[in-house]
């Protein structure tokens, strides 16, 4: 491809023409909605469409719960310098909005009340819902207001398990950022794209966190450490003080959420923490050299 795409390998015909469609779309003025399916690396596309800004951009990823004034403002005031035009702004799960965040929004994206202080600055935003947007509506948790809102310009994440091709190299690179002193054998290729993914990317990074724990006697990832994987995660309790699979889901998720937020921050610990409102010995293992 003549751009770079950290989305997917776009190794499958899928995910070749989400990264061609993401990237003529690079350029939204107002609202991009992005629909992915539970467990989707919406961080890593927040982080594709950073790249392609360049310099002149910031971009800002929250959670429904973040989203207030407050955590608005301190923020931008923390990614702003003298190049900065434009602000990008991705809100993660919108469908869980409240109404008060969604009003919110209308006013950040109007840049009026509390928010006329930015209005030197272009402000757009990536929504990132896991269900269909016409279904949202059609089952009242998303209003017409939201709906309108959110326009036309739409992409949708495809499912791992519609492009199995990309499953390994996405596995390798899962498995440079855990342990890179680690390889995946070519024998695991045919076990992980047959497998089904429901959890998409975050159930295939935790797998692979999990694979390299148990990779202890060599320094090649093969089948046999995603079954030991497999059946030692039941044997895990609350009780014991080990993680349960609830908790080790929760875990990765922190975790990925980390690693995306140091990515947008070029890696900068102090500013990282300060965005995820943590001390930075919290950030700094998972900074890069």
């Amino acid at each position: 491809m003549p751009f770079a795409f950290s989305t997917f390998p776009c190794a499958a015909t899928k995910s070749l023409d989400f990264a061609r469609k993401a990237h003529a779309l690079r350029d939204f003025s107002k609202c991009l909605l992005v629909i992915g399916p539970n467990g989707s690396d919406f961080l890593a596309l927040a982080s594709d469409f950073a790249e392609w800004r360049g310099a002149g951009g910031g971009t800002l990823v929250f959670q429904p719960e973040s989203f207030q004034p407050e955590t608005i403002h301190a923020q931008i005031e923390s990614m702003l310098d003298d190049q900065i035009q434009q602000i990008t702004i991705m809100l993660l799960q919108a469908e869980s909005l409240s109404e008060d965040a969604r009003q919110v929004l209308y006013r950040l994206a109007a840049k009026s009340d509390e928010f006329d202080r930015w209005k030197r600055y272009d402000i757009r935003f990536i929504v990132c819902l896991e269900r269909d947007l016409d279904t949202l509506y059609d089952e009242g948790v998303i209003d017409e207001s939201f709906y309108i809102f959110l326009g036309s310009r739409e992409l949708t994440m495809p499912a791992l398990n519609d492009i199995p091709e990309d499953i390994p190299l996405l596995a390798s690179r899962y498995l440079l950022l855990v342990n890179p002193d680690l390889k995946l054998d070519y024998s695991t290729h045919s076990f992980l794209m047959r497998r089904q993914w429901p959890g998409n990317a975050t159930e295939l990074r935790a797998i692979i966190e999990q694979a390299a724990e148990n990779c202890t006697d060599d320094d090649v990832v093969s089948a046999r450490h995603f079954q030991q994987g497999q059946r030692s995660q039941p044997a895990k309790s609350v009780e014991s003080g080990e993680d349960n699979p609830l908790q080790a889901h929760l875990r990765s998720l922190r975790d990925d959420y980390i690693r995306a937020t140091l990515m947008l921050c070029n890696n900068d610990i102090e500013r990282a923490a300060h965005i995820l409102q943590c001390q930075p010995a919290i950030v700094a293992p998972f900074a890069t050299p």
